[in-house]
């Protein structure tokens, strides 16, 4: 029973965190080695816990930032679609006899005729 209650003690002063100052540091004053075990236990479950925490954090914004990503090269996708729509409705525009190519005497009237150009 000894035993048992010495690990729940140990349990409950540094995985719990409760009465650290009642039993751990009476146990350190009463026995300095102690120290040496309860001091690296309660630093080991402290910095688990940072570091589980911290995991989560950096964890979502890696999420947050794929999304980002993927929701600009989307935004970028659309707006190449439009500029190239934009282009070729002003090449059509251009190209007043419809004949797939634009003469130097259509793009200059294009230069004074749509603003676009």
């Amino acid at each position: 029973a000894s035993v048992e209650n010495s690990m729940l003690t140990l349990f409950q002063t540094v995985v719990a965190g409760d009465s650290w100052g009642l039993i751990a540091v009476q146990v350190i004053e009463e026995n300095p080695a102690t120290a040496l075990v309860l001091i690296p236990s309660l630093l080991t479950v402290s910095l688990g816990i940072v570091n589980l925490i911290l995991a989560v954090i950096v964890d979502s914004a890696a999420d947050a930032r794929q999304k980002d990503m993927e929701e600009r090269m989307k935004d970028a996708a659309t707006e190449k679609q439009q500029a190239k729509r934009g282009l070729l409705s002003i090449g059509a525009a251009i190209d007043k006899d419809r004949n797939g190519t634009i003469s130097f005497d259509e793009m200059c009237m294009a230069w004074d005729e749509i603003k676009e150009f």
